[in-house]
């Protein structure tokens, strides 16, 4: 799960970073997505990344969250 330091952030800086990764991780398959290109597409830098989330795994795991909170109508973005 996200850190509660990006949980604070912006909704607009969270949803840069949330496309980005989402970008990154439809691109290419997961073991091979990475961070470097998350946080250039982003615009944050890997420190900043390392205090939003623990690692790749843990960022994959907030997005598909998401996603799937969004298909059941129950989480984040659904209306």
């Amino acid at each position: 799960m996200p850190t509660h330091r990006f949980l604070k952030l912006k909704d607009e800086k969270k949803k840069v970073i949330l496309e980005a990764a989402v970008h990154e991780f439809s691109r290419v398959p997961y073991s091979a997505a990475s961070i470097n290109q998350i946080i250039k597409e982003a615009g944050i830098s890997r420190g900043s990344f390392y205090t939003y989330f623990e690692d790749k795994d843990d960022l994959m795991q907030y997005v598909l969250r998401g996603i799937q909170g969004r298909l059941s109508g129950k989480g984040p973005g659904s209306p």
